[in-house]
């Protein structure tokens, strides 16, 4: 069975190197297989899908934040017209979120938002940079470095849910739909 499995891949990885890539969508070529390993998605790649996704949003919103525009007109423009559905905790909000709070730097009154937003980039890219060297750009390591700040946001985050609901001002509803974007 795993001697198939890897005929399938390197059937795959030879069609990709050689054609860019399978040209019928669902029809096989004779003697190939698109590989399919039945069964849930090992929680490793869902990891790594959910870290490529936050990667790709975060770096959508950081260019819209740069050039004045919203991301949704960014994925508009690349045919993604609808947002990304959030099923993580977006890194760049958790470090956006934190550097407000507890950044190097403050925002100066005279600054506009989306100005403010590119420095935070600015200081963001810095860290990861800093932090990571050269794995800076893997966004499975931008995912295990800001693990210390998405536990600090979703501890705030739940903070604030907690008070809503001692003013009486949170429904059950709100925190239904939150708890099911909170996971990790």
């Amino acid at each position: 069975m795993e001697d198939q499995d890897d005929d399938d891949l390197e059937a795959f990885e030879s069609e990709i190197s050689t054609n860019g890539g399978p040209k019928s969508k669902g029809k096989e070529k004779e003697g190939t297989k698109t590989p399919h390993k039945s069964g849930p998605i090992p929680n490793e790649a869902k990891e790594e899908a959910f870290a490529l996704q936050a990667t790709f949003r975060n770096g959508i919103e950081a260019l819209a934040a740069r050039i004045g525009k919203s991301p949704d007109t960014l994925y508009a423009l690349i045919g993604e017209g609808a947002k990304i559905a959030r099923r993580t905790v977006s890194l760049w909000g958790v470090f956006e979120a934190w550097y407000a709070s507890e950044g190097a730097i403050t925002k100066p009154k005279t600054m506009s938002a989306q100005d403010w937003a590119v420095v935070v980039a600015g200081e963001y890219e810095e860290y990861c940079k800093q932090k990571l060297q050269e794995r800076w750009e893997d966004p499975m390591e931008h995912a295990q470095l800001l693990q210390p700040m998405v536990k600090w946001y979703k501890e705030r985050y739940n903070d604030f849910i907690d008070k809503k609901k001692v003013d009486g001002t949170f429904h059950k509803i709100i925190a239904k739909t939150r708890d099911e974007f909170m996971h990790s």
